[in-house]
């Protein structure tokens, strides 16, 4: 318990300590461990199997490992290192033994079998990673075919702990793509990290990594499984990361410059003294994984740098056995498009005042953030809207929303047509890209939409808008094509892994150490009540630390009705939408299926000023308004939860809006639908302006933080 409690507030081991002492005085006696090394004794991090990895702070040459019996190193440069004072240096960390580690969770490691057993798996559809053109081709080769060998996505990237903060944190982190959809970003490991004023060299400091992967893929690891031996073999065969990383680890030209595009051969042309990615006159040539091993080989010997098209010198990564440098290297959305495009596009139109596209003026910057500030969206969308005048500081999810959902309705007839016609065709293009479900039709739909939209931004902003993020639109449908649906394989459980990772620094000395012994001790949570029997009570309070308990609530088979109960006595109407005889009626103003909580539209307007989650989408493709949760009991004693919805008729879209299927101009009807929770899809964004309502069904991408 103690333990769940500093992994919630991030307490440093002085404060947990302090925390068993002071229960071990309250009983009188020892009851618990109350030192760090006893605590370590229940949950090691396993630092001491970690590797530190010594580097020159002059000239970045390796020195090798950290050994206890050498206490000064002369590198070749001459520069002079006193090993215990320097903090130039890396640690790798045992992979084999994390994975064995997360592996002692039975009910974890059996869920490995789930992609075998998937019931809607189909060669037409892509569902999840598994259904990608690359994920398959390790299948068939025999190397993912048999559910004891994994595959995982791996990720770097610098975080800083303030803006103001020189020391960048780069840590190397892998998750593993065979669990469960809902389980990979709760369980991510760490393999590598860096702290340094300078980012790293990549070669020097993947070089270890590297070198563990080929031995998971080649020798494996050893664990158990209800007493059973396992030797799994692991593939690396994904890479997600932003533009910046993915030029520095393939040790390419940064994308600004000429040819700096690691999925084609692009040129890039000199725009202005600035290197732009225009439509050229006929398709650039895909990258593939023999090319540009090939160029990495001949930059050693080549010095005409047109010559070596974009490649510096050859990666370390281009060792990890089984991995294909390009496919395996799909572009980032969260960074490209969100934090990109939408955030590139939404400037140029609030501040470009000489365009005809201007819409910042004082006039129409109030219409607009009226109308977004009036949008409550569902709870499963966790940032509300915030004005455009702080989009400065928007995260990547309000880009999201903004994209999706908001941009349409609240720029609609202030944006001139062809502006925001234009607009809608990424927006139309997205939201298919983030589907739980894409049909092959619907990637090819995309694909030309994206086309479409690319061309003409270049037609409607001129060449000197055409950024690399733009450029990177077009690559996006092939990074559907071999990994499924964007939400599979982009960066956003990382970015908020490093969120974590950077609460865990809580001295100035010895950071890399410090972060690594905390986070690496805290996945021992995960399997501790496998080892040592906790009570339900213990499990439940652990639980309840990481999500918003419940004071009042009915617990079903599939759904919890929350609130408090109150006797309801039927309208006519109400009795005639049941059809079916009633003893007694129920009255709840919420519900949660599937932890997704829907309300009723008065309990919305009464006490939440911000959400609604009162607009639902069923599986047969109808729109409600929530107006009653009931628990019905019928003359035949069965017991059901029903839920009476005011349908919403659609109306025809405007002009603005004809492009994009999940925004719909509706309208609330008198009309009564009864459903039970299993025939909810999930929440609606409700998008009221002053000349219409419009109604947003959410993709699978845009639920919770995917």
């Amino acid at each position: 318990m103690i333990m769940s409690i500093g992994l919630r507030h991030t307490l440093p081991w002085t404060a947990l300590v302090d925390i068993c002492q002071a229960i071990n005085i309250l009983y009188n006696r020892r009851i618990i461990p109350d030192t760090k090394y006893l605590l370590q004794k229940f949950f090691p991090s396993h630092i001491d199997k970690a590797t530190y990895h010594l580097y020159c702070q002059e000239c970045r040459e390796y020195l090798g490992e950290r050994r206890p019996d050498i206490q000064e190193i002369e590198c070749v440069c001459g520069y002079k290192l006193i090993v215990n004072k320097i903090d130039s240096y890396f640690i790798e960390f045992d992979m084999a033994e994390q994975l064995r580690t997360l592996f002692k969770n039975n009910s974890l490691a059996e869920s490995l079998k789930s992609r075998f057993n998937r019931e809607e798996a189909d060669d037409n559809t892509l569902r999840d990673i598994f259904d990608g053109v690359t994920y398959k081709k390790y299948v068939s080769s025999g190397l993912l075919d048999d559910w004891r060998n994994i595959s995982c996505t791996f990720n770097t990237d610098g975080c800083k702990h303030a803006k103001s903060s020189k020391l960048a944190v780069w840590p190397i982190y892998f998750r593993i793509n065979e669990l469960p959809e809902k389980m990979r970003g709760k369980h991510i490991l760490m393999a590598g990290l860096w702290v340094d004023k300078t980012e790293p060299d990549m070669n020097l400091f993947l070089k270890p990594f590297v070198d563990q992967c080929n031995s998971l893929t080649s020798k494996g690891f050893n664990w158990v499984l209800n007493g059973e031996k396992i030797t799994s073999k692991v593939f690396f065969n994904c890479c997600s990361v932003d533009s910046p990383a993915r030029c520095a680890m393939l040790c390419m030209k940064s994308f600004t410059g000429y040819f700096g595009c690691t999925l084609c051969y692009h040129p890039a042309r000199l725009v202005m003294n600035t290197r732009k990615y225009p439509i050229l006159d006929s398709v650039p040539h895909p990258r593939t994984d023999e090319s540009i091993k090939k160029e990495m080989i001949e930059s050693l010997t080549r010095s005409n740098e047109d010559e070596k098209r974009g490649v510096l010198k050859p990666s370390v990564l281009m060792n990890i056995k089984n991995f294909d440098l390009v496919a395996g290297m799909p572009p980032d959305y969260m960074h490209s498009c969100l934090l990109g495009v939408t955030r590139q596009f939404t400037e140029m139109i609030l501040t470009g005042t000489k365009g005809k596209y201007y819409v910042g003026s004082p006039a129409k910057m109030s219409l607009i953030n009226e109308r977004l500030l009036n949008i409550k969206p569902p709870s499963v969308i966790h940032r509300k809207p915030r004005s455009l005048k702080e989009f400065k500081l928007w995260k990547a999810t309000e880009w999201r929303s903004w994209l999706l959902f908001y941009s349409l309705p609240c720029l609609e007839g202030i944006l001139p047509h062809k502006y925001i016609k234009h607009w809608s065709l990424l927006v139309s293009a997205m939201e298919i890209l983030l589907k739980a479900a894409i049909t092959r039709n619907e990637l090819q739909d995309a694909r030309e939409v994206l086309v479409k939209f690319v061309e003409k931004y270049q037609k409607l902003y001129g060449v000197y808008e055409m950024k690399y993020n733009i450029h990177l639109l077009l690559h996006l449908s092939d990074s559907v094509q071999n990994w499924g649906p964007l939400w599979t394989q982009n960066t956003f459980d990382f970015e908020n892994q490093n969120r974590i990772l950077l609460q865990f620094k809580h001295s100035s000395r010895r950071i890399a150490t410090q972060i690594a012994n905390r986070i690496l001790s805290f996945q021992n949570l995960n399997v501790f009540s496998e080892s040592v029997h906790v009570s339900l009570r213990v499990q439940s309070f652990c639980q309840s630390l990481h999500k918003k308990q419940l004071r009042w609530y009915c617990r079903l088979d599939d759904h919890v009705l929350v609130g408090n109960r109150k006797s309801y006595i039927l309208t006519d109407e109400e009795k005639k939408c049941l059809n079916m005889p009633i003893k007694s009626c129920d009255f709840f103003s919420r519900m949660i299926v599937n932890r997704i909580r829907y309300s009723t539209k008065a309990y919305c307007d009464q006490y939440c000023t911000k959400i609604d989650d009162s607009v639902v989408l069923l599986h047969n493709n109808q729109i409600g308004m929530i107006s009653r949760i009931l628990e019905v009991q019928a003359d035949n004693k069965d017991v059901n939860t029903i839920i009476l919805l005011s349908q919403m008729k659609l109306k025809e879209n405007s002009p603005s809006l004809s492009q994009v299927s999940h925004i719909n101009q509706c309208e609330l009807t008198d009309r009564l639908i009864a459903c039970t929770p299993k025939d909810l899809n999930h929440p609606c964004v409700s998008i009221p302006t002053e000349k219409a309502h419009y109604v947003a069904t959410i993709p699978r991408g845009a639920l919770m933080d995917s």
